[in-house]
């Protein structure tokens, strides 16, 4: 199973209980940010380009999850530390219950981690 299908099937799992959403926030892997594997692409200079590759990464994993999109002064990034990959819950009052303590890099950690927070809440 591809990695990305882990966060596929938790959202399907618990979509109707919960609002699951990925924020794309800065393109980690672009060719003029020395980090990870370089690639050809270029960090975004303006919202339009933030969205095309936030659809681009959705449609070549085959992400089922809904993207939102951080501004172009990386608010979200920079509100909750994000990167490289974090989850939080947040619950109905607004209040956030849940932060993920160790950075993953792999959706089945991730994944594994938010439904055992979810099923003992």
């Amino acid at each position: 199973m591809a990695d990305i299908e882990y966060f596929n099937r938790f959202y399907e799992s618990f979509k109707d209980q919960y609002n699951i959403f990925f924020v794309y926030i800065l393109q980690a892997h672009s060719n003029d940010w020395k980090v990870g594997k370089f690639s050809h692409i270029h960090q975004p200079t303006n919202l339009v380009d933030r969205q095309k590759l936030a659809l681009k990464f959705r449609e070549d994993f085959k992400l089922s999850v809904p993207i939102y999109i951080d501004d172009m002064s990386n608010t979200f990034n920079t509100t909750f530390g994000t990167w490289p990959h974090r989850s939080y819950v947040i619950d109905q009052s607004r209040n956030l219950v849940y932060i993920e303590k160790v950075i993953a890099i792999d959706y089945k950690t991730i994944t594994t981690k938010l439904i055992e927070f979810l099923t003992e809440n």
